[in-house]
């Protein structure tokens, strides 16, 4: 849906929905199969441990990044540049709410030492980023133009 060869405004929020519900999906899917056939991963301290730290991580990468976007809509409303893409955690990854709806979904699989949970995690992380992170990208480029492939050039989409 383009309006004047502008992006639909909604596309943008359709997209990172929709990587949510797949985060979402792939999370219970491998619930369900760890409930059916739970397969640890390695020693039950360690395991806890790096379910621990990813559980604390994820969340933290998913406020800060959600604080930077209304940071970032509030600037740009307000007549500043819209286009200062290097706010919060965007200084070193184009998505940290993805990576964060991943540490926080590995370290749930963690927690519980479930083989199942944390390759729904991995599964998740690979969808999202070879499907719906290419349509996101393709919007934000039609919408900002060179100043989002200049940022793309500098900053991964990952780490």
């Amino acid at each position: 849906m383009e309006t004047s060869g502008q992006p639909h405004k909604s596309g943008i929020i359709e997209l990172a929905a929709n990587s949510s519900v797949v985060y979402l999906i792939l999370f219970f899917i491998g619930a369900f199969s760890h409930y059916l056939y739970p397969i640890p991963i390695m020693s039950g301290l360690v395991a806890q441990l790096l379910g621990v730290f990813f559980l604390i991580i994820g969340p933290l990468f998913i406020l800060w990044s959600q604080r930077s976007i209304r940071r970032f809509r509030r600037e740009a409303e307000g007549g500043a540049s819209p286009y200062t893409f290097n706010i919060g955690p965007y200084r070193f990854t184009r998505n940290p709410t993805y990576l964060g709806l991943t540490f926080l979904i590995a370290g749930f699989g963690f927690l519980t030492n479930s083989a199942a949970i944390v390759f729904s995690a991995i599964l998740a992380f690979i969808f999202v980023n070879y499907t719906l992170l290419r349509k996101e990208e393709r919007i934000l480029e039609e919408k900002y133009g060179d100043e989002y492939r200049d940022y793309k050039k500098n900053v991964r989409r990952w780490f």
